[in-house]
Formats: C-alpha cells, sequence, structure tokens
C-alpha cells in the first residue's frame, strides 16, 4: 500500500531549536492548514509536504506533534494563548444549543476546557452533517460507549466517520470534510438502548429525505 502520510516539519527560524518531524494522515491535511493558521508572525514556519501536496505556513504555534499509535493516526497541536482564546469563544450551552462548523469541531478537540467533552460523552444522539458547499446533508446516529464525542472525534480523525457516501465525496475532493458543519437533532441519556436511537435516526432520516436526496445510503 502507498505510503499516503504527510511529513511535517516545524521550525523556528532564526535560532537553533530543533525542527519536528512527524507523519499526517492525508485526511486531515485541510485540518492541519487550518489549525496552522489561526496566528501569524515571522518566528516559526510550517512545512506539510506529502503526495502530490505542498504547503507551507509561517506560525506562532509553540508546537506541533504528531504520531501513530497501533495504526491509528492521531494528532495533538498546543495553542497558543491567542488561539487558545479563540476555542473559549465556543462556550458549551446546551447539547441543542449549538451548530459546530468542522473547524469549530478541531477547535474544541483540542482545547484544554473539557466541558464540551463531558457532556457530549454522556449522551447518545442523532446528529446531522451538513456540507455546506452544496446543502447535502447526513443523518447519523451516536450509539456507542463513549457517546457523540466518541462518534464525531471519528470524523475529524478520517474525514468521513466510516459513512460510505461520505467516503465516496473524500475520495472525490480529498478536503470536502472542510465544509461540513455538525448539529445535534434529538439527544439521549447514555443508557438509552441503541434501538431506540436508531429508530428514532431511521424517523429523521424519512423526515429529511437524505436516503433519496441526501448523504445517507441505507
Amino acid at each position: 500500500m502507498a505510503n499516503n502520510n504527510f511529513e511535517v516539519i516545524y521550525r523556528v527560524r532564526n535560532t537553533s531549536k530543533t525542527s519536528k518531524y512527524a507523519s499526517l494522515p492525508g485526511a486531515n491535511l485541510a485540518a492541519a492548514k487550518f489549525l496552522l493558521k489561526h496566528e501569524h508572525d515571522s518566528s516559526a514556519q510550517v512545512s506539510i509536504t506529502g503526495p502530490g501536496h505542498s504547503y507551507q505556513q509561517y506560525s506562532s504555534i509553540d508546537s506541533l506533534e504528531l504520531s501513530d499509535k497501533q495504526s491509528a493516526s492521531l494528532y495533538k497541536t498546543k495553542f497558543p494563548a491567542k488561539a487558545e482564546a479563540v476555542v473559549n469563544r465556543l462556550e458549551y450551552r446546551g447539547v441543542l444549543e449549538f451548530v459546530l462548523s468542522y473547524q469549530d469541531l478541531l477547535q474544541i478537540q483540542h482545547s484544554m476546557d473539557f466541558s464540551w467533552r463531558d457532556a457530549l460523552s454522556q449522551i447518545k444522539a442523532v446528529y446531522l452533517i451538513l456540507d455546506l458547499s452544496d446543502g447535502n446533508q447526513y443523518v447519523g446516529a451516536a450509539i456507542g460507549s463513549g457517546g457523540l464525542w466518541q462518534r464525531w472525534l471519528s470524523y475529524t480523525s478520517n474525514g468521513h466517520g466510516g459513512n460510505k457516501l461520505l467516503v465516496e465525496r473524500l475520495v472525490r475532493n480529498p478536503d470536502a470534510f472542510i465544509n461540513y458543519q455538525f448539529t445535534v437533532l434529538q439527544a439521549f441519556e447514555i443508557n438509552t438502548p441503541d434501538t431506540h436511537v436508531l429508530e428514532a435516526e431511521s424517523l429523521v432520516k424519512r423526515k429529511l429525505g437524505s436516503r433519496s436526496f441526501g448523504l445517507n445510503s441505507n
């Protein structure tokens, strides 16, 4: 299998600070670009190169750490204070009280404020992903032990969450996920039977017509 990972190089210009090297899954290239663009100055340079792609950006982010663990590519970013302030503006107000862009979701997942993680990991849910580029909708259900939080982590880790039509969309456009918007339609206690959540998901698919006109394949 071809290596589709991207090499990430971080260095502070005009200093002897050691560069950091790591690999980044191709599906997260656009996500990395977004994270690196939060702040700009002339003190640091980040380069991302990979199959058919090359990206370079000056940034004041103090460190970038990426690693592979048990064949699952993960990444962590240490935000500078100003970028963290941007994250903190996304205050959690309730499970039905928000609409998150893909960029918002990335910020929340990498923030040191755990209010979102604590809340979303304790519920099952029927959720909606809207592609802002064309209006297509995907209705999903979060029924795993990690709740909605764990389910949404899969979208920022690979860009498609294992959903058939989202995978196909990503093949056609590797940066498609950057246009996704996330929201919760129905929330359930974490001990709710999975069958109940899946029945609710099926009803919402019928209401929105997402099987015939959206991104649901079943």
